[in-house]
Order: structure tokens, then sequence, then C-alpha cells
């Protein structure tokens, strides 16, 4: 048994390391031919002239405020803070990424690594739903969160939702890609978009993720107004191509169909529960206005569910839903700065995508674009699970974009001739 622990230890620790070379290989790649010149520096160094920091610094004061005063706060969970030096270390490869037009070596490298990524872990997420086995971890020996009998596949990652939640934001980025591609028509362009929609959405609908899969609804609906012109009847037609994709496995996969339809059944286990907790984090929440720590919840969840009159249960940890959770750490003050934060980067967005269509600017359009589309997607996940640490780390690139992209427009940095 302690040797099996080893050996889960070690198998842990190896793709964790994995994971942290791929990141940091695809983030330096894309920034050191651009740092030489020192573009890429001079936009990430005037970033901090950009307004919405007040609003982070005032949220991490009101977020951290708890670990002083509330006795149930762990010291420990302060590190959910983690994405705000992650998103301050992120804006450097996104000046990069701005500076490059979608050219360079290191991009394309970069570019080629991140697909061949996308595609193994969309393929082996297939394996593991259609054979039930995980080839990578039987491989290394790591283990795979199970939930129940429901085969979900998990691709590279062991736990199936951050996988749903991470093929879909990459879904977006590809879709997007797929559209310039045939608006411009540049038909190799195209045939790659393809392919990576075509594993991305195949990812994230086998992950059997419920709350990815409405995320992708409320996106696609959401997205309509922003594409225009010829292009919007493009998108129009792929959304119908993806639409009957997901019917097509919807009639053929029992489990998927019977997964899809027990999402809009109130009684089934994990959506009552869902609603319980909600609830029962409200009731903390009027209690305790200020917050009580992040993380802290689970302390008092016994006591509210007695007072309700819930059962138990073994999910109890925490709320399922990222705002609720931000709400009863840092209370209504620091979820009011986060939904300020949320929507204002999101205004920027759709201001800075409508200047940059304006301008006829493919490259910066493409990267608006999928900012706003991930922001979407990420925050409608955000509704029905807390955020993983993918999808946080993916967002607060997103948010890295639209930053630069605002800093380069209104402080310009001198270019080398």
């Amino acid at each position: 048994m302690r040797e099996s622990s080893q050996t889960k230890a070690r198998t842990e620790a190896w793709l964790a390391g994995s994971s942290l070379v791929i990141l940091a290989a695809l983030l330096l790649g894309s920034s050191m031919s651009y740092l030489v010149h020192g573009v890429a520096f001079g936009i990430a160094s005037r970033l901090l002239w950009i307004s919405p920091w007040i609003v982070v610094a005032v949220f991490a004061v009101v977020f951290a405020l708890p670990f002083l005063f509330s006795e149930l706060a762990e010291w420990k969970d302060l590190s959910e803070l983690k994405w705000m030096p992650v998103w301050l270390a992120l804006l450097m490869p996104a000046a990069a990424l701005l500076q490059s037009r979608g050219d360079g070596l290191p991009l394309k490298i970069s570019d080629h690594l991140l697909r061949a990524i996308l595609i193994l872990s969309a393929l082996i997420g297939v394996i593991h739903f259609v054979f039930g086995v995980n080839p990578l971890r039987e491989w290394t020996g790591g283990a795979v969160v199970e939930y129940g009998d429901i085969r979900r596949a998990t691709g590279l990652l062991r736990n199936p939702i951050p996988f749903g939640h991470t093929m879909g934001a990459f879904f977006w980025v590809a879709a997007v890609g797929l559209l310039i591609a045939a608006t411009e028509k540049k038909l190799w362009r195209l045939v790659y978009a393809a392919v990576l929609c075509f594993c991305t959405f195949s990812g994230g609908l086998l992950s059997q993720t419920r709350g990815a899969w409405v995320a992708l609804a409320v996106v696609a609906v959401l997205s309509i107004p922003f594409i225009q012109g010829r292009a919007r009847r493009i998108w129009m037609i792929g959304l119908s191509v993806v639409c009957v994709l997901g019917s097509i496995v919807m009639v053929i996969s029992p489990e998927v169909r019977s997964r899809l339809i027990s999402g809009f059944d109130p009684s089934q286990t994990s959506n009552r529960i869902r609603l319980e907790l909600w609830e029962a984090n409200f009731e903390i929440l009027k209690s305790h206005p200020f917050g009580i720590g992040y993380n802290a919840n689970d302390k008092l969840m016994e006591d509210t569910f007695d007072r309700l009159g819930f059962e138990h249960h073994t999910w109890m940890g925490h709320s399922h839903n990222e705002f609720v959770e931000i709400a009863v750490g840092s209370g209504w003050i620091g979820v009011g700065l986060y939904l300020v934060l949320t929507f204002w980067i999101l205004g920027m967005t759709s201001q800075e995508l409508q200047k940059a269509r304006e301008a006829n600017d493919s490259w910066v359009t493409f990267l608006l674009l999928s900012s706003l589309l991930i922001q979407f997607y990420i925050h409608t996940c955000a509704l029905t699970d807390q955020l993983s640490t993918p999808a946080r780390y993916l967002l607060s690139f997103a948010w890295a974009i639209v930053l630069v992209i605002v800093v380069e427009r209104k402080l310009p940095v001198p270019r080398e001739d």
C-alpha cells in the first residue's frame, strides 16, 4: 500500500512537472524573440497605468481581510489569489503575442506544440470514453477522478471537469480562427482550425461536464451580436454544423443523451445538491456580510444544512459556484468588486474589438474575439462549478490580451525602424 502511494505521488509529481515545463516552453517561446527589441517589455511595463488594477488591489485587500478577523479562515486558503501573480506573469507573453502579428518562428513552434497537445488530449479522451480506460494514466499509474458509473473523458488531466472547461475554451479560439480563415479564404488555416474545432468539441462533449455544455450553448447565443457582416453567415453555418454533430452524438450515445436530459431534472442528485448548497451559502452570507474567508464555508455547512432541514452529503466542501464562493469568502464588497472587474474587462474587450474591426486588423480581431468568447465561456462555467486551475489561468490570459491591446493603443511604445 505504501509503495502504491509513493508510486502515485511520483506519477502526480511527474505529470505536474511536465505540465509546468510545457507551459514554460509555450510562454518563453512566444516571448523571447520580441523581448530582444524591448517592445513587449515596454508594453507590459506600462500596464500598471491601467485603472482596473485599482479594483484588483482593493479586491485583494478585501479578500484577505477575513483571514485576519475570522476564526474560520485558514491562511493556506489565501493561496486562492495565486491567479493574480499568474495574471501579471502572463502580461509579457500576451504582449509578445500581440507584437508577433501571428508570425515568427517562436510563435509557430508554440502554436504547433499547443495544437499537438490539444489533439492528443482529445484522442486520449475519446479512447477513455469508448473503452473506459485512460491510456496515459494507465501507463503512468496515475489516478483518474471517477463519478460513479458514468464514463467521463479526462484527456491529459485527471478530472473531467477541468478537461471539459479547457477543451471548451480552446474550442472558441479554434472557432474564431476558422471564421477568420474562411473570410480571408486561407484554405490550410481553415483545415487546421476545423480539425482543432472538431477535436476540442469532441473532448468537451465526452467529458460529460454539463456546465461546460451549457456554457457552449450560452456562448453560441451571446457570440452572434459580435459577429458582423458576411462573417455572421459563416458563423451561423458553423454553429449549425456543431449542433448537428452534437445531436448525432446524443442519438448514438445513450450515456451522453441521459446525461444531458438529467441536467433539466431538479430532483437529480447533483442538481438538487447544488441548489441546496447555494441556499445554504446564501444563509451564511446573510449572517456574515463581510465574508468568513475563502473555503471556510465548509466549517459552517453542517449546522446550516441542519437548520434548513437538508440531508448531509459528501459534496459539502464547496458551493459549486465561483461567484457564490467569492461572495461567502470576501463578503458583498468582495464579490461586488470581482463583478465590477469582470464586466469592466468585458466592456473593454467589446470596445477594442469594434475598433479593431474598423481598422480592418484581422490579427487583433482574432485575439480580442477569442478573449471575449473565452471570458463568456469561463464565467458561464463558473455558475455551476468553481473554476479549475486551467480555466482560471485561461481567463487570466484572456484578460491579459485585452489589457496589452489597450495599453498599446493608449500608450504607444517606440518601435525600431
